[in-house]
């Protein structure tokens, strides 16, 4: 083909380039509609006409539809699923026992908390002297926490948690 360039050098490509413009020009120029105004020299331009309305009506839609998708990917997205056994869910499960020692426990690790949990807890006059992992009655039902005086499962008829939803 006359247009392959494998075989040429820098040159010629260029050659080739510029031919190729210099064609597409001419070919532009020769299906363009002329307009002569009276009184000034002749040259090639383009009018653009838009349509306010369609623009209008064209921004409107893409509006919409996005304000509708956010709204609908926000309604899909408010049940998030957190795995049990996620770092989040013990987090949240132990938050109330962790209050109990302060800020003394924010460079602790697992088993330093642990036991600064028990000595708190051992010296509370509320408390069995124990912490454990049950249920209790909340405003939105049944709540398993971490917790001194908990009722626990084992001390449960059956040894099992009551049926029910948990918040």
């Amino acid at each position: 083909s006359h247009w392959e360039t494998d075989t040429l050098t820098p040159q010629e490509v260029g050659s080739r380039m510029a031919e190729f413009a210099i064609g597409s020009l001419t070919g532009m120029a020769d299906l363009n509609k002329h307009t002569t105004i009276p009184g000034t020299l002749p040259t090639l331009g383009f009018h653009l006409s838009v349509k306010w309305r369609y623009v209008v009506a064209l921004i409107s839609c893409i509006v919409g539809v996005h304000c509708f998708l956010v709204g609908l990917i926000v309604f899909i997205a408010r049940p998030v699923a957190i795995p049990g056994d996620s770092n989040l869910v013990t987090a949240r499960l132990l938050q109330g026992m962790v209050e109990k020692i302060g800020e003394k426990g924010g460079l602790l690790e697992g088993k330093e908390i642990a036991d600064a949990i028990q000595r708190e807890v051992s010296g509370s006059a509320t408390g069995r002297g124990t912490v454990g992992y049950g249920f209790r009655d909340g405003k939105d039902g049944l709540v398993l926490e971490v917790g001194e005086g908990m009722v626990r499962r084992k001390e449960l008829p059956g040894g099992r948690f009551p049926e029910g939803v948990y918040a």
